[in-house]
């Protein structure tokens, strides 16, 4: 082949891929675009889901928080408990010459002063001859709308010598933690209560007041008999005769209104 026919062949050929190169560009654009795009999408993912991680690594890590502020608080009121030293028995009073030495003997609930909410010495053994229903209550529990049944059931029955008394307590899920004047106020304006209300106690451990000390400690009918025990819960009921004595223990599941408490209820109060 001679050089000038050489020439023009790669000349042509020249031509021919640069055309080529034309046409693809377009398509190489599109794709490029496309990966462009498809880059994008990818680190928006990417920066949603760490995002995500981050979010739900924080809340994992304030409900860790939490659990073990509460495990501390538990630990620490064990520890209190455990370390508290033990009350002394009360003395006895020494038999005077010529006297017969008499035994010791458990006072009842009702021998006790205890603070109204409003702060007044209250004398328990005022209720002696009526047929009592102690109840420890809150404000922010699941059973709190007892409080109307409980109210109710002291309207219908005062005349005929049952009382209700209410002991506000934190002990349960820190469910009561107003103070006296905001415990007073809410009863009033969404129970209407007004059956006998005092100060807030601890009602289980060994901080319980010795009210509840007492209820806990009844064995009804026998002495032998295994104690009534530590309320449980919220709205736990011991009831107490015209004696003074206590007769039984109420889980907090039992209503006001409940036929095993009323009737029982009603059977002292037939008793004179």
């Amino acid at each position: 082949m001679k050089p000038p026919l050489l020439a023009m062949a790669c000349a042509g050929l020249a031509l021919s891929a640069t055309t080529a190169c034309e046409k693809q560009k377009p398509q190489i654009q599109k794709t490029a675009d496309a990966l462009k795009e498809a880059g994008s999408k990818t680190g928006d993912a990417l920066k949603e889901a760490g995002v995500k991680t981050g979010e739900a690594f924080k809340e994992a890590g304030q409900k860790t928080g939490e659990a073990a502020r509460e495990g501390a608080d538990k630990v620490r009121q064990a520890i209190h408990e455990a370390t508290k030293p033990p009350e002394p028995p009360p003395a006895t009073p020494a038999a005077q010459p010529g006297e017969p030495e008499q035994k010791h003997q458990a006072s009842g609930p009702l021998d006790l002063t205890v603070k109204s909410i409003d702060g007044k010495d209250v004398s328990l053994a005022d209720y002696h001859g009526k047929v009592v229903l102690v109840v420890n209550v809150a404000s922010k529990c699941g059973y709190t709308p007892q409080y109307a049944g409980l109210q109710s059931l002291y309207a219908s029955k005062k005349d005929r010598g049952l009382v209700v008394l209410g002991f506000p307590s934190n002990d349960f899920g820190r469910q009561e933690p107003g103070s006296e004047q905001d415990i007073k106020a809410f009863c009033a304006e969404n129970y209407s209560v007004d059956f006998p209300m005092f100060a807030k106690v601890d009602v289980t451990g060994a901080d319980a007041c010795e009210l509840y000390k007492r209820l806990a400690a009844a064995t009804p009918g026998d002495d032998k008999a295994k104690p009534l025990g530590e309320p449980k819960w919220n709205f736990t009921k011991y009831l107490i005769n015209r004696r003074g004595e206590v007769l039984a223990k109420f889980d907090p599941k039992v209503e006001p209104d409940d036929a095993a408490l009323t009737s029982a209820i009603d059977g002292e109060l037939s008793r004179n």
